[in-house]
């Protein structure tokens, strides 16, 4: 009776581990009409600079500039009225290049798994250097989430999800 039990159990464990390996083998489908990853560059110095790029789901890479001017009005701007002007340059300009969409694919996961409401760690560091923020779009929420900062000052949500995609950006850059 007991060689049955472990017969069990043994064959319980193993057929516990392959289904458990086969659903981290089905890749997420990242949503190709979704912009999934901004990287941000605002500074207030000498004029309003806003410029950057961003990654949308099927791993296309655009720049965008929204130039200098006015900045009073333009840094009040709502996340929502931003998107919009990203969606306008992904309509009208074509990509300047794709990134490896399976470092994309873990940056997405990671992203639908943060905390939101997390705090942020943050430290000075500069005086008028701008700041460049890295921005995940939740597709599902259409929240802005800022997973991590550096320039002026440097910002870091405190959530594991928000640190891995830092270390995934990484293997991002340079874009090829």
């Amino acid at each position: 009776m007991k060689k049955v039990i472990c017969i069990v159990i043994f064959l319980t464990a193993v057929m516990t581990g392959c289904a458990q390996r086969e659903v981290k083998n089905n890749p997420v489908e990242l949503p190709a009409d979704e912009i999934i990853l901004i990287q941000n560059y605002v500074n207030w110095a000498d004029g309003y600079q806003n410029s950057g790029w961003f990654i949308d789901g099927t791993g296309n890479v655009y720049s965008f500039d929204f130039g200098t001017g006015d900045y009073s009005v333009k840094q009040h701007e709502s996340d929502e009225e931003f998107m919009d002007r990203l969606e306008t340059v992904r309509e009208q300009s074509e990509p300047f290049a794709s990134t490896d969409i399976d470092v994309l694919r873990k940056i997405y996961e990671e992203g639908l798994e943060i905390n939101d409401s997390a705090s942020y760690d943050e430290k000075s560091m500069a005086f008028d250097a701008g700041q460049t923020a890295y921005i995940f779009r939740n597709p599902e929420s259409k929240k802005l989430i800022t997973c991590f900062e550096m320039g002026d000052c440097e910002r870091q949500l405190r959530d594991a999800h928000a640190r891995k995609i830092k270390k995934y950006v990484k293997l991002l850059l340079p874009f090829h």
